[in-house]
């Protein structure tokens, strides 16, 4: 429908003006320092390296996803 079409016009207007202002790179930046910190505090963390194992594929899928 028209209707469709038009929010989805809307919404890829908003996602360019993010892109521009860099918006995304910053968000990238923040998702990538709040991995790294989790990662220290599962480092410091004593866990046998089985029960770290779930706990870093989970993280690692995390920080993979795309939206």
């Amino acid at each position: 429908s028209s209707r469709n079409t038009n929010d989805d016009e809307k919404v890829a207007e908003v996602l360019e003006i993010f892109r521009r202002a860099g918006i995304e790179a910053m968000t990238n930046e923040k998702i990538l320092a709040y991995y790294n910190n989790a990662m220290n505090f599962l480092k410091d963390i004593r866990l046998t390296e089985n029960a770290l194992e779930p706990l870093l594929k989970l993280t690692s899928g995390m920080l993979k996803r795309k939206f």
